[in-house]
């Protein structure tokens, strides 16, 4: 199923690297963030929630920022029912620890074929 669906899972030192420069292109391009007010974030083949979960830890996304990124600005797709529910777990889990807040389901993630939503 892997090879079928295409399935690669991204070793989190290099999350972290492309995170760091999708957040410095940002500012020296747009003069933006991650975390400033509309700048949406998506993941459009999200596994387990790597990135996601990566990117909340990252420092990159201001604490008072934190809540308005988790409920509004952060997107993420994936197509395997498992994958699809652990990512959601891992983010939401991730969330409550810097939060420090009351369970809150993560809201952004779709379980959905990305390469499929455009065609009809």
């Amino acid at each position: 199923m892997a090879e079928r669906l295409g399935i690669v899972y991204t070793p989190v030192e290099v999350v972290d690297f492309i995170i760091h420069s999708a957040d410095d292109a940002l500012k020296q391009e747009f003069g933006v963030g991650l975390t400033d007010e509309g700048v949406h974030i998506l993941d459009p083949f999200t596994g387990t929630g790597t990135f996601m979960v990566r990117l909340l830890q990252s420092g990159l996304i201001q604490a008072e920022d934190l809540a308005r990124k988790y409920q509004k600005e952060l997107h993420a797709n994936e197509i395997i029912l498992l994958a699809y529910y652990i990512a959601a777990i891992n983010i939401e889990e991730t969330y409550h620890d810097l939060s420090q807040r009351d369970y809150e389901p993560f809201q952004g993630i779709v379980l959905t074929d990305t390469f499929q939503i455009s065609r009809r």
